[in-house]
């Protein structure tokens, strides 16, 4: 039978030994290249993050612009009941001015149906030019306005250029009386769903109502003069924050959470690479495929969200070769590690070879010299070679 130490030697062979050092060195590699590989996509998460959180932050700041400047104008009204044509350009043309992105500032009042050729002929005369409510007919073409109740004509309009057909409409046959009825039911400002504007882009409008109190005023919230409205070309609008601040690396998806129609959810896509053609815009399922966050907007009642997601050239960027230089770096010091083992596996096999051969020869010794002796005739002794033959 082998002796223990035999067996354990033929064991961990030079081969086996190399091995089991080249795999265990090459699945640490792995594990210190994959670890700082998490530690990179956490730094790019983090840096997502507040990048998204200055751009969404912006986004928040310049809608609480619009709509601060629009509350200015409303309160305009509000201290006056017969603002002139000429204050309101000045209070306008100021606005537009330290709030760029607003395609157009009205003020809409209300008219009665017994006034309305009283406020035909006085603004005409005002205007150097006819003026008259109108509707649109099936073909979108201005038409005189029917007979109604109440009218709310655009009176004012700033800049005037580029908008003339909208002098004059009656915001009873636009897309927006349902938000018109709201604020002034609710007398707060809100934002219309998304309508083609006469200019022919898409857009929303922020709605103020304007009410007075005087003394002796029958409603509580005061007597109903009309509305403000600021009208945004959806393009325009959210482009804002970028012209502020660029953020390369980032795209963003807005939507409309309170739109009731699937096909008008979409408000505006904003790709970060804005050079070449434009794309078409990816779907929300799309979207959220990868690294993204989501934030909401609460304005004028309506609930906007904002999707932000990294592009893949900004997410390579963050990226370094740390992991490969880990890697192989792991590799190269396990190859080292694994000849040291194979030299000294292979010494020690060869010692052992050799002690294992030099206790055979010596065993084989013993075997002969015990037969040698069993064979002899009488008794031999083992003496030694002096004068005396002194036994042992």
């Amino acid at each position: 039978m082998k002796p223990a130490s035999l067996r354990k030697s033929r064991l961990f062979t030079p081969r086996f030994s190399v091995g089991l050092v080249l795999v265990s060195g090459g699945v640490l590699s792995l594990i210190l290249s994959l670890q700082v590989v998490e530690i990179e996509r956490g730094r790019a998460e983090a840096e997502f993050t507040r990048r998204v959180d200055i751009r969404h932050a912006l986004t928040r700041e310049v809608l609480n612009n619009y709509e601060s400047g629009l509350f200015g104008l409303r309160n305009l009204f509000v201290g006056d009941d017969a603002v002139s044509r000429a204050e309101f350009l000045h209070v306008a043309r100021d606005i537009l001015a330290r709030y760029p992105g607003i395609a157009a500032l009205e003020w809409v009042p209300v008219v009665g149906k017994t006034e309305r050729a009283a406020f035909e002929l006085a603004t005409s005369r005002e205007l150097g030019r006819s003026f008259h409510f109108t509707e649109r007919d099936p073909s979108e073409h201005p038409v005189p306005d029917r007979e109604r109740n109440e009218y709310y004509p655009i009176t004012y309009l700033e800049p005037l250029a580029g908008n003339e057909p909208a002098l004059g409409f009656d915001l009873n046959d636009g897309l927006t009386i349902s938000s018109l009825e709201l604020a002034r039911r609710e007398n707060r400002m809100v934002l219309s769903q998304t309508i083609n504007l006469i200019q022919g882009q898409r857009g929303v409008v922020m709605i103020w109502p304007v009410y007075q109190k005087p003394i002796h005023a029958v409603d509580p919230r005061g007597n109903f003069l009309g509305y403000v409205q600021g009208v945004f070309r959806i393009a325009e609008l959210l482009n804002q924050t970028q012209k502020r601040e660029p953020t390369p690396g980032l795209d963003t998806l807005y939507l409309d959470e309170s739109a009731t129609a699937p096909d008008s959810r979409l408000l505006y896509y904003f790709p970060s690479d804005v050079s070449g053609p434009r794309q078409p815009a990816p779907s929300e399922e799309e979207f959220r495929a990868g690294l993204h966050r989501e934030y909401r907007i609460t304005l004028g009642g309506r609930e906007w969200l904002a999707i932000y997601r990294p592009t893949a050239a900004w997410m390579k960027s963050q990226t370094t070769p740390l992991p490969l230089v880990r890697f192989c770096g792991g590799l190269a010091i396990t190859s080292l590690l694994a000849s040291l083992v194979y030299a000294r596996t292979r010494r020690t096999a060869s010692i052992e070879m050799l002690v294992a051969e030099r206790t055979a020869e010596l065993t084989e010794n013993r075997r002969q010299t015990e037969n040698l002796l069993s064979q002899l005739p009488g008794m031999a002794f083992r003496c030694l070679a002096d004068d005396n033959f002194t036994p042992l």
